[in-house]
């Protein structure tokens, strides 16, 4: 029997557990076998929309499932009325809209803010 020293150990639990962390390579694992929930839709905010929101606003957009814009926010309303008209005119999607960051930071159910 030969002896195993620490740093041998240390070599083999490393190349395990690297191993073990990458997707498919550990027993039973099945991608597509998840329950589907809530956690399949990110719910996103958009602050402040005149020029970089944007294109953030058409990226999201482009994402065919799974990211839903839900709330717009700008100080000024008149950015906020021209965004609405020009993205989200004849969409069923509802868009709230809010003037002060502080309210659309109080929703819960936004995710991720951009």
């Amino acid at each position: 029997m030969s002896k195993i020293t620490r740093r041998g150990f240390v070599k083999t639990m490393a190349v395990a557990g690297a191993g073990m962390s990458i997707p498919g390579c550990s027993k039973g694992y099945k991608p597509h076998s998840r329950i589907i929930g809530a956690n399949d839709e990110v719910r996103i905010g958009i602050v402040g929309f005149n020029s970089h929101g944007k294109s953030h606003i058409k990226r999201y957009q482009a994402i065919p499932k799974g990211v839903r814009i839900v709330a717009l926010c700008d100080p000024d309303t008149g950015v906020i009325s021209r965004g609405l008209k020009e993205f989200f005119n004849g969409r069923a999607d509802k868009v709230d809209t809010y003037a002060d960051i502080r309210q659309l930071l109080d929703r819960k159910d936004i995710d991720a803010i951009s």
